[in-house]
């Protein structure tokens, strides 16, 4: 019986055994296993998804295309932080935008009444 892993071009395959596949899982440090009826249903799985480099329309490969491009994503955003300046608000600002915050809240009504009876 020969090895599928010679057709296989998908990343996140790790290995094959019997009637079954074991790839990357999705949490980090673990692989899942999938496990086929018959090697016939194995085979077809492999020719339809794990010879793509994409991993076709395999649902573990694409979420984990996805992880991965959200981990990247993230590293990028930190590193373009890393170096921005940092901003602070003066504490006279603070204080103004409060006391400002206080005066809007305070109720106007009174006064209305008094000039209505005028």
């Amino acid at each position: 019986m020969r090895s599928v892993s010679v057709f296989v071009k998908c990343p996140f395959f790790c290995k094959e055994k019997d009637n079954q596949l074991r790839c990357e899982g999705f949490i980090e440090g673990t692989s899942m296993i999938t496990r086929f009826p018959s090697r016939r249903d194995l085979l077809y799985h492999v020719s339809k998804k794990c010879i793509k480099v994409d991993g076709g329309n395999c649902v573990l490969a694409k979420n984990l295309y996805e992880k991965y491009r959200i981990i990247e994503e993230k590293e990028r955003q930190a590193e373009l932080l890393k170096d921005a300046p940092t901003y602070s608000v003066p504490d006279r600002i603070k204080t103004e935008n409060k006391a400002a915050t206080v005066k809007k809240a305070e109720p106007q009504g009174l006064a209305l009444t008094q000039s209505s009876r005028a």
